[in-house]
């Protein structure tokens, strides 16, 4: 999730501020693991779970692991 946000820091919603508003404006304390959720909810949203959400994955995904997985050999 951050690295998407990271990589396609997009208008309209700028994801990147998002997260870090959320980071820096945190309500879950001021340890490092409540300033992650904090980004996490900021970005997607505040949810009764977070953990194995179903994906649809593209082609673009699919294609993207493969070609990085054989650059390196």
């Amino acid at each position: 999730m951050y690295a998407n946000a990271a990589q396609y820091n997009k208008p309209p919603t700028y994801p990147v501020n998002k997260v870090c508003g959320g980071i820096d404006g945190c309500g879950f304390g001021d340890d490092l693991l409540g300033r992650v959720f904090g980004g996490l909810v900021a970005y997607k949203g505040n949810r009764s779970c977070y953990v194995n959400e179903p994906t649809n994955q593209s082609e673009t995904s699919v294609g993207w692991r493969w070609q990085v997985q054989y650059i390196y050999i």
